[in-house]
């Protein structure tokens, strides 16, 4: 890395219980600005198969936008 890099880039953390979308923001010659979205997976989501783990990531991110 240079300092020079900008960009944004998207983190998504999926632990047991929440889901965790991160914006993070690079600007050449500024501190790194985060912007972090939470939301909770359904008891229904973390005991299923798994079929509908893509399904709440997907929603939660399109339905949550980062401010």
């Amino acid at each position: 890395p240079t300092g020079k890099e900008e960009c944004e880039c998207l983190a998504i953390d999926l632990g047991g219980t929440n889901l965790r979308c991160i914006l993070v923001s690079l600007k050449q010659g500024r501190e790194p600005v985060l912007k972090e979205r939470k939301a909770v997976v359904p008891i229904s989501v973390q005991q299923g198969t798994g079929k509908d783990l893509s399904g709440i990531s997907k929603n939660k991110t399109k339905n949550s936008p980062i401010d």
